[in-house]
């Protein structure tokens, strides 16, 4: 994560236009901006209904993991939209099974070297302060949040005998955009 603020260099006691009323008019603005960069997190897949009908019990609030039947658990088409269905291309639904009955899936609770997807966001600030008197300050800002807007995808469907397994199906993180004014006395 990155957040550096920076005060323009112009207006009184700055580098540029310092004196006159356009220093009034191009002096106290201010940017700032945090940067997010994460990569996703592990996660596992699990049978859907798999306690109750593999196992005949789902007293214990047990979870039933898929087999794995191949190495190759990411789709090869990662990333790209799916076809016949509307989401997005993640797991690879033939690399996995569900266990016999009675048994349990022999993947582990994360999958190994498998993650959901990564997260990219950009907020920036720009904001004007002026001295009203001594004592009172006023500032007008102008924010907005995910201003690339760039989506946040939701992880892919982790339970296996859903329709829409290993496809994204959804995502969330809309620019969102607000003006404020704050006054300090």
């Amino acid at each position: 994560m990155l957040s550096p603020i920076y005060e323009l260099p112009f207006g009184k006691g700055r580098r540029w236009v310092n004196a006159g009323f356009l220093s009034h008019i191009v002096g106290g603005w201010q940017l700032a901006a945090i940067g997010t960069l994460q990569s996703g997190s592990p996660f596992g897949t699990t049978v859907l209904n798999g306690p109750l009908n593999l196992l005949g019990d789902n007293s214990d609030g047990t979870t039933l993991r898929a087999d794995l039947v191949s190495s190759q658990l990411y789709s090869l088409n990662k990333g790209a939209p799916a076809v016949g269905v509307r989401g997005i291309q993640w797991l690879n639904p033939a690399a996995f099974a569900a266990p016999a009955p009675y048994t349990y899936g022999n993947s582990s609770r994360t999958l190994p070297g498998v993650y959901g997807p990564a997260t990219i966001s950009f907020d920036l600030m720009l904001s004007k302060n002026f001295v009203i008197h001594e004592k009172w300050r006023a500032q007008f800002r102008w924010e907005a949040f995910n201003f690339t807007n760039t989506p946040t995808w939701n992880y892919p469907t982790e339970a296996l005998g859903n329709g829409q397994f290993g496809l994204i199906t959804g995502a969330s993180g809309r620019r969102i955009m607000q003006l404020a004014i704050k006054v300090y006395w």
